[in-house]
């Protein structure tokens, strides 16, 4: 993601910048090295801090450990992320990630949004009114975006596409992403392509599932493509999504 824009959050989905690229934590907040146990850096081995005069090394020992089994949990909350495209100055890649404990608010959110009779939302159908009432439902969910752009020029749009997936897939598998969302459309067979062999390469086996829906049954699609409309806008629209953008990349 773009060098040195990642933050901290404390709470749902925050971001940390660790080599230069913006990291969802979900859960909590990522921290570097070990708040109780020391790290000899020239080693890099474990040594323990010293004991408090005021604390028996067995309570100190105590609570050593019951801050590294609380920290270790805030770094692996399970996510899904939803993936959608939009084609503006280049190719734009979307994707919205979240945990799976705020999945169902989110997607009744969402659904509460939708007129009667509509089936689904999708940005370039509403009037500047309901794209308003959108974003700011969009951006009070418990959501990161991570968006990736590549350049068309001279090639074809289904290049781009490629070049989108192979960055995004092993950012969200570091994220722990365990469920990966993929609009359907004419070219799932390639996105799969694309998709398996890093799977296959990087995830732990088991733990990562991607498939491809259509809008109408998944409502976090609707989200994916309302943070892609909003930010290949610019402007103030761009500006209502600020809030939820962890990461752009700008690939070619």
């Amino acid at each position: 993601m773009t060098a040195g824009t990642g933050t901290t959050g404390t709470g749902g989905i925050g971001t940390s910048a660790t080599g230069g690229t913006a990291r969802t934590v979900i859960g909590g907040t990522r921290r570097t090295g070990t708040a109780a146990i020391g790290i000899d850096t020239a080693s890099n081995e474990k040594r323990p801090e010293p004991c408090a005069p005021a604390v028996s090394c067995c309570a100190q020992e105590a609570a050593i450990w019951g801050c590294l089994i609380a920290h270790l949990k805030l770094l692996s909350v399970p996510a899904h992320a939803f993936v959608d495209e939009s084609i503006r100055s280049g190719y734009l890649l979307s994707a919205a990630v979240i945990a799976t404990g705020d999945l169902s608010v989110a997607r009744g959110k969402l659904r509460e949004l939708c007129k009667p009779g509509q089936r689904r939302l999708h940005m370039k159908d509403e009037n500047d009114g309901r794209r308003r009432e959108i974003l700011s439902t969009l951006t009070g969910l418990n959501i990161e975006v991570y968006l990736y752009r590549a350049s068309v020029t001279g090639r074809p749009i289904r290049d781009g596409r490629d070049e989108c997936l192979r960055a995004l897939v092993p950012e969200l598998l570091q994220l722990d992403v365990t469920r990966l969302v993929i609009e359907s459309c004419s070219q799932d067979l390639r996105d799969q392509q694309i998709v398996q062999p890093i799977s296959n390469r990087l995830a732990v086996p088991g733990r990562f599932t991607f498939l491809h829906s259509v809008p109408a049954a998944e409502p976090m699609l609707w989200a994916a493509d309302a943070a892609a409309w909003a930010f290949g806008k610019g402007g103030d629209w761009r500006r209502r999504v600020d809030g939820i953008l962890a990461g752009f990349a700008q690939l070619s």
